[in-house]
Parts: structure tokens; sequence; C-alpha cells
């Protein structure tokens, strides 16, 4: 059972000794700790979209230009969250069937079942950055005033380019490289792989996790253009 104890002891384990974490977890793998870590990560990134909603609609009704009804209703907002808290969902089940498919094809016999559960472990790092994120955007728009408009503009157009800048680029693909070094022994243990067959599955994952990145940031920068 999971007791308090033993999820500190398994956190600590799948920060230091990944190795002996996803060995320790093969052995009674579940689905429900791990998707308690994607669903974080969903939480995460909805806390960030209402406080830089709650943030611009302050500054909207400060300056007198905030829309009849008193700013963005509860369908917007609704509208604005929901895919927060789903797209890591989808991508856990996306990533988890791509190593699947990739470790049958490399002859691997462990169950789907617990390729999923080391799939949601392996995005812990996906947790970090979406804190890191949110702190970030916390610390640039917490220190300006909403009753300015052009400086809130000023300040949300400095925080779109420091998350999208070299540093924080290096920094998500450090966090995809962890992950794919974490489904490495995840994929190792589960399908009893060597340690260069098990990154096989892992590295394919990253890199898609690249490539959606790529055309994501494509996406965010031609309609950032349209604003800014």
């Amino acid at each position: 059972t999971y007791t308090v104890m033993s999820m500190a002891y398994r956190a600590h384990n799948i920060f230091l000794d990944p190795d002996a974490f996803f060995g320790e977890e093969s052995n009674s793998p579940r689905l429900r700790v791990p998707a308690v870590v994607v669903l974080l990560v969903g939480v995460v990134r909805v806390a960030r979209s209402l406080y830089v909603n709650n943030y611009t609609t302050s500054a909207m009704e400060a300056s007198g230009n905030a829309p009849a009804g008193g700013g963005v209703g509860g369908g917007m907002r609704v509208l604005f969250t929901v895919p927060s808290l789903v797209i890591p969902f989808v991508s856990w089940l996306l990533i988890a069937a791509l190593i699947i498919g990739v470790s049958k094809y490399l002859g691997g016999e462990g169950s789907g079942s617990e390729t999923v559960a080391v799939t949601g472990w392996g995005l812990v790092p996906a947790l970090v950055g979406a804190v890191v994120t949110f702190g970030i955007t916390f610390y640039f728009l917490s220190g300006t005033d909403p009753s300015g408009m052009q400086e809130v503009i000023d300040a949300q157009q400095t925080l779109f380019e420091v998350l999208r800048s070299t540093q924080m680029r290096a920094f998500g693909y450090l966090l995809v490289g962890w992950q794919a070094f974490l489904w490495t022994f995840g994929v190792k243990h589960v399908h009893d792989f060597g340690l260069r067959k098990a990154a096989v599955p892992a590295a394919a994952a990253g890199a898609v996790v690249v490539a959606w990145d790529l055309a994501g940031t494509a996406i965010m920068v031609r309609i950032a253009r349209v604003f800014f």
C-alpha cells in the first residue's frame, strides 16, 4: 500500500535512482499515482491560465475597457481552462501508445497497462516545468500595475518573450531529455529490455514531444505577432 513514507521514498528514488524506482514499481504497478502526477500537471496549468485571465480582466476593468457583463464569463473561463486540464491526459495516452508500439515492435512482452503507468511517471519533469512556468508568470505579472493597460501589454509581451527565449527552450528540452531518461528505465523493467534497447522507444517518444513543441511554437509566434 501507498503510505506517506513509501510515497516519500518513491518520490526520492524517481529523482535519484530511477532504475531502482522502476524496478520496485514493476513489482506492483498501478495507474492511480501516475494519474495524479498527470492531473497535477493539468491543475498547475489551469492555475496559471486562471491567473493570467484574472490579471487581464482586472486590467481591462481598471482601464474601462471591460466587455459588457463585467469581464469574462464562466463559460469562457471553462473554454480557456478545460484544455489545460485535458491535454496532459491526452498527451500521456498518446505517448504511452507510441512507447507500447515501438516496444512491441522490438519484441517487448510487457503489459500495456504497465507501460501506461511508467509513461505517467515519466511526466514528472512536465510537472516541474509547469510549476517553473507558473512561477515565472507570477514573477513578471505580479510586479506590474494592472490599472495601466499599456504596462499590462508590455508585461505580457515581455513574459511571452521570456517563455520563448533560448534559455527557456533549452530548459524545456532538458526536461524532455529527463523524461526520455525516466521512460528508458521504465521500459527496461516493464519489457525486460537492456538499457540501450529500452532507450529506443523512449527516444522516439522524446523526439515526438520535441517535434510537437516546435510546431506549437511556430503557431504561437504567428498568433503573438497579431497582438504585439
